[in-house]
């Protein structure tokens, strides 16, 4: 079993560092994989989808209360804010996989690309900071979606597959992935089947 899951985002801004001094001070971190033949690239690296459903479900399953904190570890893996005070944490690996099934191509992310400015305040004096502006690369409207494949290192049970879900559910309206607090990687619509 595994889900398809159709990621709608707004823009995606993922940084990294740039080596070109003044030009670009961080450029766009993108994850590709061939698929079937074609090499895809995405703004949204698998990891980071899967790191936001991790911390999406973590909410689930406080509010589903129950063993949904077990069945959280399970499919996730050990969380320390589940510990209690003088356990010695167990580390146990989760079982969600999430891989990139289909994304941009090269052609339509050099289109989408673009650089932009932005200013850094210093937030002792509530004004622009000394040498604040700064160039950085992102992906504006992407108009399609992105497609991911969430699968499962071993068969899970039915309340796994409900937290899942009510986990996938939560996202819609999240930012994922990098500069979420400028608008970037906001979730428009998540789409999801079990095939």
């Amino acid at each position: 079993m595994r889900f398809k899951v159709r990621v709608y985002v707004s823009r995606a801004s993922v940084s990294k560092p740039s080596d070109e001094v003044r030009k670009l001070d961080s450029k766009l971190f993108v994850y590709k994989k061939r698929v079937g033949g074609t090499l895809m690239y995405t703004p949204i690296p698998p990891a980071s989808l899967r790191g936001a459903l991790r911390h999406a479900a973590y909410i689930a399953s406080r509010v589903l209360g129950g063993d949904y904190e077990k069945v959280y570890e399970e499919l996730f893996g050990s969380d320390p804010r589940f510990e209690t005070r003088g356990e010695t944490p167990v580390t146990k690996r989760g079982k969600v996989i999430v891989t990139l099934e289909e994304g941009l191509t090269r052609e339509e992310l050099r289109r989408l690309t673009e650089v932009r400015p932005r200013v850094r305040i210093d937030a002792t004096k509530g004004s622009v900071a000394e040498g604040a502006l700064m160039f950085y690369e992102a992906v504006s409207e992407i108009g399609k979606p992105l497609v991911y494949s969430i699968e499962f290192e071993e068969e899970p049970s039915e309340e796994e597959l409900n937290l899942l879900r009510a986990a996938l559910r939560l996202l819609k309206g999240w930012g994922v992935g990098g500069r979420s607090t400028l608008g970037f990687g906001l979730v428009k619509e998540i789409e999801f089947e079990e095939v």
